[in-house]
């Protein structure tokens, strides 16, 4: 294990952790989660939430069906107006300026969504280089997505990025000559809870409290593992959706891959 430290670096705000400067020494910090006293929580139903680019996929599919929906209406009323336009009138004017309209609406809904497809391609390719430079993990290792977190080491928290990926959760933070960096095997995953981060007194790291009932509003997930540790991550951001809970987003997330890599 690198060596261990309780330097005060903290980053905690909501926003991107800070970027080293190029050519920066960083000395590494050891990672020291917290241990579990007894057994961990049974894990729970896995998530019925589809995964976000799944979700992708199914509106995209939709929003597809409904153009091919429109453009067969188009169509069939192209045909019956030049049925009418045999007969003139001031109907058939109108006819021609509410589909011109429509089919300008429709061209600047295209546009909009290719835009914005290009723009999330674009985001993708940042996240999956990021990844690959600071985790330096094998280069088969499929990124699912990247958030913004706090982590909590011993006593201080970190702010970095943290990656879900096909076989690790994994967390990077760097800052102030220092830097913060690890991988959780999913394999090694026993329990994954969510719990919320309690503000004390002293204006110190959080209390993340281990959360059962489901109803309450969580904001921080507690990851336990085979070595009787407890993982914590909150204030979670993502900069890659609009998203109403960027908690159940991720929570969401390392569910799935954590059930799909056990499975195997």
């Amino acid at each position: 294990m690198m060596e261990s430290s309780s330097a005060q670096t903290q980053t905690t705000s909501d926003q991107p952790p800070p970027v080293a400067q190029s050519g920066t020494p960083a000395r590494d910090l050891g990672y020291d989660p917290q241990v579990v006293q007894g057994p961990p929580p049974e894990p729970l139903p896995p998530s019925k939430e589809l995964l976000p680019w799944d979700k992708l996929a199914l509106e995209e599919k939709q929003k597809e069906e409904e153009k091919k929906r429109k453009e067969k209406e188009a169509h069939e009323k192209k045909e019956k107006e030049a049925q009418e336009k045999k007969k003139g009138g001031f109907s058939s004017v109108l006819n021609k300026a509410g589909e011109a309209a429509k089919k300008v609406a429709a061209d600047v809904g295209e546009g909009v969504d290719k835009v914005k497809k290009d723009v999330r391609g674009k985001i993708e390719t940042a996240q999956e280089n990021r990844f690959k430079q600071q985790m330096a993990l094998p280069e088969s290792e499929k990124l699912w997505y990247e958030y913004t977190c706090t982590v909590q080491n011993g006593q201080t928290p970190f702010n970095g990025y943290l990656y879900v990926s096909d076989n690790y959760i994994s967390f990077h933070a760097q800052s102030g000559g220092v830097r913060l960096k690890f991988s959780i095997p999913l394999k090694s995953v026993v329990s994954v809870q969510n719990g919320v981060a309690l503000p004390v007194s002293d204006g110190g790291a959080p209390f993340v409290q281990l959360i059962l009932n489901q109803r309450v509003k969580m904001d921080a997930i507690l990851v336990y593992t085979s070595d009787s540790r407890v993982h914590l991550f909150y204030k979670f951001r993502t900069y890659h959706d609009p998203v109403s809970s960027f908690h159940d987003h991720a929570m969401n997330v390392i569910d799935h891959a954590w059930r799909k890599e056990i499975k195997h």
